[in-house]
């Protein structure tokens, strides 16, 4: 009999009718690998001096890493030496082409970084994990090959941006701009979910992680030496103070009879490429069930359809109506079947949503007798809910059509504009949106600069086209 996992990758699994996730099902059926992916083989995804010897001459040698194995520097200095070239390029080698864990890999330290400047709640920050060099490059290079598989297969779904090349974030959020667009001029009742995954790295059951990266063709034994790894890391914490004595995972959880510890690692050069491929099962289990919206464009009058804009974990759920004639009232129910639907298959991975970070558009038209306005929330009350990660129901925070909220970087609004308001305890109306923000950053850098002392002008303009101007062309 073969394993589930073979099963699982020909399309042959019978799924338990008990599974406690409805969910699941669909997203194994979703991971069969497809009859036309040339399906690669250990010896494809090994190293070769000459890769290898690009590879790490192509790395900053100031990247951090594991503090007690050899760092980049180390290894980069190595390429200039055959022989030492030639035993680096075995070591890594091996175990992605047998598939384990050598013990030296085995040791990770936990890094946090802010995510906003002064904000030291431990919730708030984002936690890197510096792993040994080499153990990383390999991973890098899984991730890569792993990528380029898919794209040439066309096995990524085009609604994810993330990850991929010639795909950036202010693309995606231009089309979600023009999607809105198409819906005004239609007068196509429209729905939309801005939602967001917790931790998406940290929350990827390893499991189901590698079969939607064999999915692309990749063999097992690659993915397996990075999860090995990553479940029998020693996981130490460092600080300004330096290592911690104390670690945890590894050994330590196979004592207690604890599963081990998941999620593929904020730093790991896999991580990207994993997520990418792990977002595209729950994406086409989407497609299988038909969500997502529809129109026709008005000169070719070719079908568009889209279930969501993605950017990694940051992703737009849409929603159409059926027709014209439709109103915004008919799209709720689907709406909250399909956000059911991702959340849904979102766990299955290990993941959640966050209903604190999530929050929806209804977006409908009514004629005036004179023109076409946009209907309130007051002319169209509804209600969209979510279950965050222990299972809680929210209900989410729903916005008018002419409130812009920043996703992606920039403030954006279904009416197009890319300014917005919100409610003070008053109850008067105060101005956000993407001016009053970069009017913000603005003050910030010129009180910066005024503080400054012995600033040269060479040292200014620097600072200026590198910071401040970076921040004012994004949303141009």
């Amino acid at each position: 009999k073969q394993p589930a996992r073979s099963q699982i990758l020909e399309g042959t699994y019978q799924c338990p009718t008990d599974t406690d996730n409805p969910y699941v099902p669909l997203l194994l059926q979703v991971l069969q690998i497809p009859p036309h992916v040339q399906r690669l083989t250990p010896t494809d995804i090994g190293w070769t001096e000459h890769e290898l010897r690009k590879s790490w001459r192509h790395c900053n040698s100031k990247t951090s890493s594991e503090s007690t194995n050899l760092n980049f520097s180390h290894h980069i200095a190595g390429t200039y030496n055959h022989t030492v070239l030639e035993v680096d390029c075995i070591i890594c080698t091996i175990p992605f082409e047998l598939g384990f864990s050598p013990s030296q890999w085995n040791t990770m330290e936990d890094y946090e970084l802010f995510k906003k400047a002064g904000v030291t709640d431990i919730e708030d920050m984002r936690t890197i994990k510096l792993m040994v060099a080499a153990y990383n490059m390999n991973n890098k290079r899984l991730g890569r090959l792993t990528m380029q598989q898919a794209e040439k297969f066309n096995l990524i779904p085009k609604e994810q941006y993330g990850s991929r090349k010639n795909h950036k974030a202010i693309n995606c959020l231009l089309n979600k701009v023009l999607i809105w667009d198409n819906s005004r001029q239609l007068r196509l009742a429209l729905g939309c979910l801005s939602n967001d995954a917790e931790k998406c790295y940290d929350y990827m059951i390893h499991n189901v992680t590698s079969l939607s990266m064999q999915h692309v063709g990749i063999p097992h034994e690659p993915i397996t030496a990075m999860f090995s790894t990553l479940q029998a890391a020693a996981n130490y914490v460092i600080t300004a103070y330096g290592r911690s004595k104390e670690w945890y995972g590894g050994i330590k959880r196979i004592q207690l009879n604890q599963f081990p510890l998941m999620g593929a690692g904020q730093g790991n050069g896999a991580a990207p490429t994993a997520y990418a491929n792990l977002s595209s099962a729950i994406i086409n289990v989407m497609i299988l069930l038909g969500f997502g919206l529809r129109f026709l464009s008005a000169i070719s009058r070719t079908s568009i359809s889209a279930i969501c804009s993605m950017f990694v974990d940051d992703s737009d759920l849409w929603q159409s109506a059926a027709t014209v004639n439709d109103k915004g009232e008919d799209v709720v129910p689907v709406l909250q079947q399909a956000a059911d639907t991702w959340g849904g298959c979102l766990s299955a991975t290990g993941g959640a949503l966050s209903p604190r970070k999530s929050f929806w558009y209804l977006v409908d038209y009514k004629w005036t007798g004179h023109e076409w306005r946009y209907r309130t929330k007051d002319d169209m009350p509804a209600e969209l809910k979510m279950k965050d990660s222990h299972g809680q129901t929210h209900v989410l925070q729903r916005l008018e059509p002419d409130q812009a909220e920043k996703t992606l970087g920039v403030h954006t609004a279904p009416d197009g504009s890319m300014e917005g308001w919100i409610e003070d305890d008053t109850g008067n109306r105060v101005p956000t949106g993407e001016i009053p923000y970069l009017r913000s950053k603005i003050d910030d850098f010129v009180n910066s600069i005024r503080s400054a002392r012995n600033t040269a002008n060479n040292d200014i303009w620097t600072a200026l086209t590198t910071t401040l101007m970076k921040t004012l062309e994004y949303p141009m």
